[in-house]
């Protein structure tokens, strides 16, 4: 793979995704089908990526070439994406099992928790400083995830 030009592999993952989201985009933006059929596959739909992107995202976080912050950042990413999809099997069970689709329920606590990892991510890719306002805009961000433990000081 040494005449390999930069950019022309794309690996089958990203092709099956990209293919996947404008299948389902396409589906919705045709208006196909009664509208609880479109909660459901709207619903029902990016719980394959969500898994795929976590799959990845945890094979990623155990290469070793990677630096260790990276490696820990990719690991926050991955267990994000599986808060995703509990929260996606949750409002999926409210549809199917039970009818209704609440404008708040217990998958909100997927949701948001699935904010607090991609936070503590993005906190633990390396940054490289180049004007001293980026250190106060640092310490803007960390200062809430230090609170809630996210953030090593």
């Amino acid at each position: 793979m040494d005449d390999a030009q930069p950019g022309r592999h794309v690996g089958p993952a990203t092709v099956i995704a990209a293919v996947y989201g404008l299948a389902y985009l396409s589906f919705e933006r045709a208006g196909i089908g009664s509208a609880a059929l479109r909660d459901l596959l709207g619903t029902a739909a990016f719980m394959p990526l969500n898994l795929l992107a976590a799959a990845l995202a945890f094979a990623a976080s155990r290469e070793q070439v990677l630096d260790g912050s990276v490696r820990r950042a990719l690991c926050w990413l991955a267990w994000g994406g599986l808060a995703v999809f509990a929260g996606n099997c949750i409002s999926l069970f409210y549809l199917v099992a039970l009818g209704e689709k609440p404008p708040v329920s217990w998958a909100d606590v997927f949701y948001l928790t699935d904010l607090v990892l991609m936070m503590a991510a993005l906190l633990c890719f390396p940054l490289s400083r180049r004007i001293s306002l980026e250190r106060w805009v640092e310490t803007c961000c960390t200062t809430p995830a230090r609170m809630f433990g996210l953030y090593p000081r």
